[in-house]
């Protein structure tokens, strides 16, 4: 039976709000006795430390409770830390407010249900549904969802808000006078900057965007339907492109949030994606706000394996 580790964020959000969670969550893991282990870290503090030990420890299965931020960080080190060598399995047990990349890689039901499956899976002696699925690097991280632009400003309101679906529709709401009048929030959420793009060797022909959008699985957070064609080539990640002003976002949500094409926001399949910035944007990443520097480097990483109940 492989070791099974589970790296749980108290401060995540679902976590947070159910704090009766991590003591559930310990029983479940106990069962396995000396083949498992559940380690509390909050805002995965020692991290590297934390991977270190487990490495030395040869747990074979890495869980992460927590949101997307949480896996991304976790994924992200673990790949920085292996350096080229084997990597273990990953286990993704719901935790954060939206939970859009287990969602998206396929893994279905609540973070409880997750877990007790794999659990049981591996006290019988049961095969584990395994699911393939790469991430993004972008300079020396990974991420499944990346973008510049509006999508960033936007997350940057949604969490200044405290996050949830009504904080969702406040932010939107707040933007739709700009449909007819010039306001300060429209101006600053829509607000182009200047880029130079290149994919695959290729110039991309526009130079200024309101957004950049990338990734290796089909939705944005809040379900947004953005990479419908993320899956369509092996080797090659969506990348979408526009400088439609924030009023074509507004008028045409539906057909964003839906994943239905659109030649108002133009994409391409690429290997390799070189950005150079004017000045330095912020950047999301699976659903967290950061700055990567002018220059970005997009292609995708290796594969990763992703397990839960059969």
């Amino acid at each position: 039976m492989p070791k099974f580790a589970l790296i749980y964020n108290p401060k995540a959000k679902r976590n947070r709000k159910f704090p009766w969670r991590m003591y559930r969550y310990r029983s479940i893991m106990r069962r396995l006795g000396g083949d498992g282990a559940f380690i509390v870290s909050e805002n995965l503090t020692h991290l590297e430390e934390i991977l270190a030990d487990l490495r030395q420890r040869e747990f074979g299965i890495l869980g992460i409770c927590g949101g997307d931020g949480s896996v991304q960080i976790v994924l992200s080190a673990v790949q920085r830390m292996w350096a080229g060598d084997p990597l273990p399995r990953f286990a993704l047990i719901k935790g954060g407010t939206m939970n859009t990349i287990v969602t998206a890689i396929g893994f279905h039901g609540m973070g409880r249900s997750l877990l007790r499956g794999i659990v049981h899976h591996l006290l019988h002696d049961l095969p584990l549904r395994e699911v393939e699925h790469p991430m993004l690097r972008i300079n020396d991280t990974h991420c499944f969802i990346f973008g510049l632009g509006l999508a960033t400003r936007f997350m940057t309101a949604y969490y200044e808000g405290g996050g949830g679906a009504r904080t969702a529709i406040k932010v939107i709401s707040k933007a739709v006078p700009s449909l007819v009048a010039d306001t300060e929030f429209g101006r600053w959420v829509a607000e182009p900057f200047q880029a130079r793009v290149t994919l695959d060797g290729q110039v991309w022909s526009m130079d200024r965007f309101t957004t950049i959008l990338a990734g290796t699985i089909d939705r944005y957070p809040l379900n947004f339907m953005l990479m419908p064609r993320a899956r369509e080539r092996e080797g090659h990640f969506q990348i979408r492109f526009t400088s439609m002003p924030l009023r074509g976002y507004i008028g045409n949500i539906y057909i964003l949030h839906r994943g239905r094409p659109t030649p108002l926001v133009p994409d391409a399949m690429s290997q390799k994606a070189e950005i150079e910035l004017a000045v330095e944007q912020p950047a999301i990443l699976d659903g967290e706000v950061t700055t990567l520097g002018a220059r970005l480097s997009l292609e995708l990483g290796q594969p990763l394996t992703f397990v839960g109940p059969a």
